[in-house]
């Protein structure tokens, strides 16, 4: 995860301020498969223990398909279901891992069909669901479920997604077919994994892309379990002859990218230097953080690069004689980049702004990276207290993206109305804290407030307060 442009930094970071409050302190880092653990190992001080060995054998094959429904494929399919197996499906999209879950079921029906009492238990689940989300998403994940077959993307409500993991880890529901939603950090075996394309399309570029290779590591890692599987199988799927080749030559040795840093970006190196002088102030300090980055020891950030980090902060009044100053502390305790605070407060510091004005500038941030139409159409939903359902027939915005949306929008509009609080603009602060909380509960302004007070004083949890309030509004109409 260090090599992860996003999250890397701020974990490298981390781990560099334990090292420079405690240099002897014991860290154990694991890692499922690297290429230069010894580099990694010099960066902590320690030492190295690797191993090649598996306790379940795994048998990685690549093969070109057009389609998951090509009969010899589903016949090796069918032959993992009778043995009482289970197969998960990696996808490059959302659409196609409903596409390919719906193409699942009759794989499922005629090799290893429900039980009554799998059935059951998938019932349970069901209720929960569309108890607390009832969406078409939702509810066609729901019939899929009732054959042994499910799907899993960032799109579908937390709920559903740990109601699909749970009935898969007991091999209720035999097929998934998911986005790399399980690749990462998931205990999820399966004994057959089929990886069905390896280009995905990346939004920054605009163009397809093939996936790292410690992706397919990860993949393929799902595959054949101690204790519950003799074997596992992975097929890597190409979809037509240039990919064929490229997993020929690329794929088949699961050789994974080295481990790199990502900290000298600008605004990531801001962000950590502020942090880094919040917890422990003085120029000593932050000299010993830097020489324990991970970047410091592979010879890529330079203290000229901490102190043009640190002279943006003092030019724009974060820090002054490397110490943060007020502002700057409340900046490290929101925990947004330092030029996100910067361009929400040039807002700040100009006239009054409406809700759709504040959400907008909240959108344009690092963190956020803009909305299109849609997500714009489906937040204004949201904050008016349309059902989800109605939101994700109108916009198409699937749950899980809305919640994404909502969840940083309500952090980003929280550190609006605290930057607004902090130069004394009272009007500005409570529109922006009226909205955060809008967004947090999904609730029309004038429910904000009861919608938070049922959760700090009467305990109800967040996910079932937005529907209680609605459902309290409406019978009082």
């Amino acid at each position: 995860m260090v090599s992860d442009p996003k999250r890397g930094p701020v974990l490298e970071g981390a781990i560099a301020r334990i090292l420079a409050y405690k240099e002897d302190i014991s860290l154990v880092m694991l890692a499922a498969a690297m290429p230069n653990p010894d580099q990694v190992a010099s960066w902590v001080k320690a030492s190295t223990v690797s191993t090649s060995w598996r306790p379940v054998p795994l048998d990685t094959r690549v093969y070109p398909v057009r389609t998951i429904t090509e009969p010899w494929l589903q016949e090796r399919m069918g032959k993992i279901l009778r043995e009482g197996g289970n197969i998960l499906v990696f996808t490059m999209t959302r659409r196609e891992a409903v596409e390919v879950a719906t193409q699942l079921v009759h794989v499922v029906e005629k090799h290893s069909p429900l039980k009554a009492w799998e059935l059951e238990e998938i019932e349970k689940h069901i209720r929960k669901i569309l108890e607390e989300s009832k969406t078409g998403l939702t509810e066609y994940l729901c019939k899929l479920m009732r054959h042994g077959v499910a799907f899993h993307h960032a799109g579908l409500p937390r709920e559903a997604r740990e109601a699909v993991e749970d009935l898969f880890g007991k091999r209720i529901i035999k097929a998934i077919a998911s986005t790399t939603t399980l690749a990462y950090g998931m205990n999820l075996p399966a004994r057959m994994v089929l990886i069905y394309g390896i280009r995905r399309f990346n939004p920054e570029t605009g163009e397809k892309e093939y996936i790292p290779k410690s992706e397919v590591l990860n993949m393929a890692g799902r595959a054949g379990r101690p204790g519950l599987d003799p074997y596992g199988i992975v097929y890597i799927l190409a979809r037509n002859i240039r990919e064929y080749t490229v997993a020929q030559t690329q794929y088949r040795s699961f050789e994974p990218e080295p481990v790199v840093s990502n900290l000298k970006t600008d605004y990531l190196l801001e962000h950590q230097v502020l942090a880094t002088l919040s917890s422990n102030p003085g120029q000593d300090f932050l000299e010993k953080w830097f020489k324990n980055t991970y970047a410091y020891s592979l010879g890529i950030l330079k203290w000229s690069n901490i102190i043009e980090a640190y002279k943006y902060l003092e030019e724009n009044g974060l820090a002054k004689d490397y110490e943060p100053t007020d502002f700057g502390k409340l900046v490290a305790k929101l925990y947004i980049y330092p030029r996100t605070a910067l361009f929400l407060q040039s807002y700040v510091l100009k006239n009054n702004l409406t809700v759709k004005e504040i959400l907008r500038i909240a959108s344009s941030t690092i963190e956020v990276k803009g909305l299109n139409h849609r997500e714009e159409e489906a937040i204004q939903m949201w904050i008016h207290g349309v059902p989800e359902k109605v939101i994700l027939n109108t916009t198409g915005v699937e749950p899980g993206r809305l919640y994404y949306l909502v969840e940083n929008l309500e952090w980003i509009t929280y550190s609006f109305y605290r930057i607004a609080e902090y130069h004394g603009k009272t009007d500005l602060s409570s529109t922006a804290r009226v909205l955060s909380l809008r967004l947090r509960y999904g609730v029309p302004a004038k429910a904000a407030w009861e919608a938070r007070r049922y959760e700090r004083e009467k305990k109800v949890p967040k996910t079932k307060i937005r529907r209680f309030i609605l459902r309290t509004v409406k019978s009082r109409r």
